[in-house]
């Protein structure tokens, strides 16, 4: 009887989708745009970060099967929220500045890519060379950010 209501609860969830939606970013609004990005710092972005934090999700297929479904749109939902690169032009600077801190700090620890994530997309893994130059590039960044913040305007 257990087996049989699992079952059940499983194919019902099945009609209640949640929405796995690339929303449209302005044109030029993404951190390309915005910054001067090195090309192996784009490489990592879009390898690693941008199924999450980017308009430019690309849904796997088995975001199409609740509640692996639900769990990821859900878990891309708040990652967005968080920090959203093809929303990059309307972040403050001095919120940009925090979010290459939180950025530096969260790859330096190892905690980004989320493990989860690299369960299923190993290609995401970042190398300690990678991780290295990441973190130096959002340092570097963020001290650009912040003295563009103190010069008087």
């Amino acid at each position: 009887m257990i087996p049989v209501s699992v079952l059940l609860l499983f194919l019902a969830a099945q009609f209640f989708p949640k929405n796995r939606t690339n929303p449209a970013g302005e044109v030029g609004a993404d951190l390309f745009a915005v910054a001067e990005v090195p090309v192996e710092i784009r490489q990592i972005l879009e390898r690693s970060c941008y199924d999450c934090h980017s308009n430019e999700t690309r849904w796997p297929w088995y975001s199409n099967v609740a509640p692996a479904g639900q769990w990821l749109a859900h878990h891309v939902e708040e990652a967005r929220h968080h920090l959203n690169f093809s929303n990059w032009e309307k972040i403050a600077e001095h919120r940009r500045a925090k979010l290459m801190k939180e950025m530096s700090e969260e790859v330096a620890a190892g905690h980004m890519p989320l493990h989860s994530y690299l369960w299923l997309h190993g290609g995401a893994r970042l190398s300690e060379q990678e991780r290295a130059f990441f973190v130096n590039w959002c340092d570097t960044r963020r001290a650009e950010l912040e003295e563009e913040l103190d010069e008087p305007r």
